[in-house]
């Protein structure tokens, strides 16, 4: 019986506990601008953390200082990104759906 009682205390708690949560974070509203709570990070951190296996945890992008990459991203900023878009533009017209913005290219 002292368990029984023990668990329910627990199990209330927890449900007043995940009540209190939503309705702070209901009451002080939803922004993507805003730094995350405390919980938030805890919870991203940590799942992110169970998301990767450890052996890629340590792993690093090898291209990170390759000047390679950032002439290529240069180019295609210069050459490709423009074409890029327009062509995006047109086949979401071709399918009908709402291309306004088109007429700024």
């Amino acid at each position: 019986m002292r368990k029984r009682t023990l668990l329910l205390s627990i199990t209330i708690a927890c449900i007043a506990a995940a009540a209190a949560f939503g309705w702070v974070t209901i009451r002080r509203g939803f922004s993507a601008r805003d730094n995350p709570s405390a919980i938030e990070t805890l919870v991203a951190t940590t799942a992110r953390q169970l998301a990767v296996p450890s052996q890629y945890r340590q792993l690093r992008n090898p291209l990170l200082s390759s000047s390679d990459l950032y002439a290529g991203m240069e180019h295609f900023a210069d050459h490709c990104a423009l074409s890029v878009a327009r062509l995006c533009m047109v086949r979401s017209c071709a399918r009908g759906q709402y291309c306004a913005s088109i007429a700024h290219y």
